[in-house]
């Protein structure tokens, strides 16, 4: 009688481990769907679905198997990492867990998918595209032995962890090296033409200005907010309907945007005589007292555009320059064995950023303080002449109409700049008597 109320409890504890997935202390225990969301793997049948959708944060998966003794070795150090880089909250942008490749035929083919050879086996999931090699060394050695002892991730936002486990601080180091380099890839992908699709240029709305809500965790398994449905091959007709009608906006929303890069390359390359006689945009923006046009403050349509033009672009010249140094640094280090820490690394982009330009070293904080500092609202253009000429694209009406637009200031219908209301015969004669009409 025992034996048999041991089993039963065995069986339903392997089949809660196995369907749901949950949270010790800060470290997860994925079921096979979750593992299938953050891979990007048709869950049925371990293929890769031709769009992944990044979550906005990280993860750091231990590939494991009951009968692995190195694995139960290396478990109580994976568990202290996650609990050092305080992995599953919201500050950290990090995920750490663990998945067991030989609970059941679907684990398994999950983690063939994922290119585990042995176990432990540590993969880190982030934005962007991973490189465990380069061109020379896979064609020198081949591209299964040109990765590492743990071989390559065929995945691409996938890497895996090639040095020796035993090491903890190796593994941290690696993480945060990890998360560094996807945080790279968010900063470089988020230059005009991201914004554009993502809002139409809608970044520095007022509302996106204001601090965001903090979230103490980080989802458990499969976010909420996605749907799960989408990770089957079964998907119902409405599904593919609510996708379609999100592909046609996508494909109005890139159109726009080809519309507007072509503006400001036009207004870049050419000189357009429908822009004002002052050819910096940093003095009109003065000039016109626009450093707080927004819709809050009732300000004018050209001063809201106008800022909003001038901060856009100034912001993505800067993200481009980051990306340039961040590439060129990496370029310098390809063929060096050690690396500093992140937090020398992040000292040395800054610096060579802010001796480049030193706008750009101090815009995200003005952006933070909402250029409420002096040195935030710099006369004239504080950027070199290629740059200054770029951002006073947004003294050209055609660009212009577009952020307004965009910022639904006015309509595709309507002209730009809007014409002043008319006054009325009473404001007239007020105006002749006096403030106070007398």
């Amino acid at each position: 009688m025992h034996e048999s109320k041991r089993k039963l409890e065995q069986y339903l504890s392997q089949q809660y481990n196995a369907r749901s997935s949950r949270r010790e202390r800060n470290l997860d225990h994925w079921d096979p769907t979750a593992l299938a969301f953050y891979l990007g793997l048709d869950e049925s049948t371990g293929k890769q679905l031709p769009h992944h959708e990044y979550p906005g944060y990280d993860a750091a998966v231990l590939f494991y198997a009951q009968w692995c003794q190195n694995c139960h070795a290396f478990a109580p150090t994976w568990d202290a990492i996650a609990t050092h880089l305080h992995a599953g909250s919201e500050s950290s942008k990090l995920v750490m867990a663990v998945f067991d490749c030989e609970f059941s035929a679907k684990h398994s083919q999950l983690c063939n998918a994922a290119g585990v050879q042995h176990y432990p086996t540590l993969l880190f999931i982030g934005d962007g595209t991973f490189h465990d090699s380069d061109v020379l060394t896979r064609t020198l050695l081949g591209k299964k032995r040109s990765a590492g002892p743990a071989g390559p991730s065929p995945i691409p936002h996938t890497i895996k962890f090639q040095g020796a486990w035993q090491y903890a601080d190796s593994v941290l180091d690696w993480i945060r090296l990890m998360q560094g380099f996807s945080t790279w890839h968010q900063w470089s992908s988020s230059g005009i033409l991201h914004y554009v699709r993502n809002g139409l240029l809608g970044f520095l709305r007022p509302q996106r200005l204001s601090k965001k809500k903090t979230i103490a965790s980080l989802p458990i398994g499969v976010p909420s907010t996605m749907d799960s449905t989408s990770l089957t091959s079964s998907v119902d007709v409405s599904l593919l309907e609510t996708k379609l009608k999100q592909s046609e906006e996508t494909a109005v929303l890139m159109e726009k945007a080809a519309t507007h890069a072509g503006l400001l390359l036009d207004s870049i390359l050419f000189a357009s005589n429908t822009t004002t006689s002052t050819n910096d945009v940093f003095t009109v923006l003065n000039e016109m007292n626009a450093w707080n046009a927004t819709k809050t403050t009732n300000a004018p349509v050209v001063s809201q555009v106008v800022r909003s033009c001038t901060l856009e672009l100034s912001l993505d010249y800067c993200t481009r320059l980051t990306t340039h140094v961040t590439n060129a640094y990496l370029d310098e280090m390809a063929n060096e064995t050690e690396f500093p820490s992140m937090a020398e690394i992040e000292l040395l982009l800054q610096t060579r950023i802010a001796t480049q330009e030193p706008y750009c070293g101090t815009f995200d904080e003005c952006l933070q303080q909402d250029f409420v500092p002096e040195k935030c609202r710099p006369s004239t253009c504080p950027f070199q002449q290629v740059a200054c000429r770029y951002v006073n694209a947004c003294l050209d009406t055609s660009i212009q109409r577009e952020y307004a637009i965009a910022l639904e200031l006015v309509t595709e219908s309507q002209e730009y700049p809007p014409r002043p209301p008319p006054e009325s015969a009473t404001t007239t004669n007020d105006k002749k008597k006096g403030s106070w009409g007398f």
